[in-house]
């Protein structure tokens, strides 16, 4: 999975509270060459909230109301069955320069270090906002140039706050302080 450029959490939740991802926009991916890692949970239990924070976002199988969900092997090879066709029809086209799951995970840890560290979430619970930043990332479907950006913003904030990689805590109060000068 760490090499995917996007991650997809097979559920059979119909309010699982996040973003979903049309079959056919799944498929599409797939077919433009891009490495997309589809993650499906035990029968049993479905995806653990472990499994579901790796996911960029998350594909329901369609099924009938009167069947709602699927064995997982049925489930497995009807998704499996529709990526591979959307490949073969597909060809060579046009590849995007995604970010590999690794690097947006390394980038989303060190975010979310940094705004726990000045104060942005919420420590009892910083996971209620940040798996909406999680998502919205998941989302914008970040390229290689802009993870890079991006860990250029964070040690920008580690270093104004005095938090360089490692070395201490940061000076909020400090900050206050220039920011009233």
């Amino acid at each position: 999975m760490a090499d995917a450029e996007i991650v997809v959490g097979a559920t059979a939740r119909r309010n699982a509270g996040s973003v979903f991802a049309s079959g056919r926009r799944v498929t599409t991916q797939v077919g433009a060459g891009r490495t997309v890692a589809v993650l499906f949970g035990p029968e049993s239990t479905g995806l653990t909230e472990a499994d579901r924070r790796a996911c960029d976002r998350f594909l329901r199988v369609p099924t009938s109301p009167a069947c709602p969900s699927l064995n997982l092997s049925h489930a497995v090879a009807i998704t499996l069955g529709a990526l591979t066709a959307s490949r073969m029809k597909s060809g060579e086209a046009e590849r995007a320069d995604l970010a590999p799951a690794r690097d947006r995970k390394g980038l989303l840890d060190r975010m979310k270090t940094v705004l726990l560290e000045i104060g942005y979430l919420n420590r009892q619970n910083p996971d209620a906002i940040f798996d909406e930043v999680r998502l919205l990332f998941g989302r914008a479907e970040l390229r290689k140039r802009e993870v890079s950006l991006l860990l250029g913003l964070i040690r920008q904030i580690e270093w104004v706050s005095g938090r360089e990689k490692g070395t201490g805590t940061p000076r909020a109060a400090g900050i206050r302080r220039r920011q009233r000068e």
